[in-house]
């Protein structure tokens, strides 16, 4: 009697251990696999390519007149302006002063014109008063305008030799380009595109140019750049030219790829990551969802705020919070 009793709790010990057997081994089977990735400090990299092209473009000049103050600088080289916005202020003691003296010297040209009109030096002298009167009509203007210098049209600047309290010197010109002419070369980039590109380059012909990207101007929902071509006067008016931008971020100290970011139904982003928990068959591991601010991203990587780590990048299967899965390391 003893014998059997014995017998039965044995077979019913290999019964329950056959059945924790079969359940472990179709709890494991029924796990979805996961493969995970490191994060990483990375920088965000993006290329651009748009088409561009070739303008002519008038340049207008204003010189300025010796020997006058500049009080401040309102627009740099490179500053896009709209008509009567200022450029620059001459101080208006320093313009008066030259208004007057060129005032005495015209005088003067006009005796000699007078005096000696049949011979060479009366001619020159009305040449130099025809001169001098065009100056003096700019000094009318400047003094009318307290020394303020306007762009006349929308223009860019691009010359401008002059420093900030100091006096002007008899070649000191201003140089402003009118954007629809002239030899430029320019491009736009639409708002959905738009990054701050560090860098470029231009294919014209079989010309390859690299290029100084400047701060665009945005117009009519795009970003619209604008290079000077000097000395390019082969390429004729609307040649075509392509233009290849690149972007690239400083270092972000958390990056994933892209593959694994997940969006729930309102959009909002999340990822899953795995940690390891105490259940019935001892360790295993299960996903939790954590949701992310992503900050910067091009096609391979994703920047973020948040601290992650044992990010989920592929799954068998469709994961939910709180599943178990077994994990495989990439």
């Amino acid at each position: 009697m003893k014998y059997r009793f014995v017998m039965a709790a044995a077979g019913m010990l290999l019964a329950i251990g056959a059945c924790t057997l079969i359940s472990a081994k179709n709890y494991a089977e029924d796990l979805a696999v996961v493969t995970l990735t490191s994060t990483a400090p990375n920088a965000i990299r993006q290329e651009l390519t748009v088409e561009g092209e070739v303008f002519f473009e008038e340049i207008s000049e204003i010189k300025l007149p010796a020997g006058c103050t500049v009080e401040a600088i309102f627009a740099g080289e490179g500053a896009w302006l709209k008509a009567e916005e200022p450029i620059l202020r001459l101080k208006e003691s320093d313009l008066q002063i030259a208004y007057y003296e060129m005032l005495l010297q015209a005088e003067g040209l006009e005796e000699t014109a007078e005096v000696e009109a049949e011979e060479i030096r009366g001619e020159l002298a009305a040449w130099q008063l025809v001169q001098l009167r065009e100056e003096l009509e700019i000094l009318e203007e400047l003094i009318s305008r307290e020394g303020l210098i306007c762009a006349r049209e929308e223009a860019y600047v691009i010359y401008q030799g002059c420093e900030d309290g100091k006096r002007t010197g008899g070649e000191t010109v201003l140089k402003l380009g009118l954007p629809e002419k002239g030899y430029r070369l320019e491009w736009a980039v639409d708002v959905s595109d738009f990054r701050e590109f560090t860098s470029g380059s231009a294919v014209i012909g079989e010309d390859r140019m690299k290029l100084n990207l400047e701060q665009p101007v945005y117009k009519n929902g795009s970003y619209l750049y604008s290079v000077r071509l000097e000395g390019e006067e082969r390429y004729a008016q609307g040649y075509p030219a392509r233009i290849e931008l690149r972007y690239v971020s400083k270092d972000y100290p958390m990056t994933i790829p892209r593959s694994c970011v997940r969006y729930d139904g309102t959009g909002a982003a999340y990822v899953y990551e795995v940690v390891e928990q105490q259940r019935n068959f001892g360790k295993e591991y299960v996903v939790w969802k954590t949701g992310i601010t992503i900050v910067d991203q091009d096609e391979v990587n994703v920047a973020v705020k948040s601290a992650l780590s044992d990010v989920v990048s592929r799954s068998s299967r469709e994961l939910s919070d709180m599943d178990a899965v077994a994990v495989v390391e990439e």
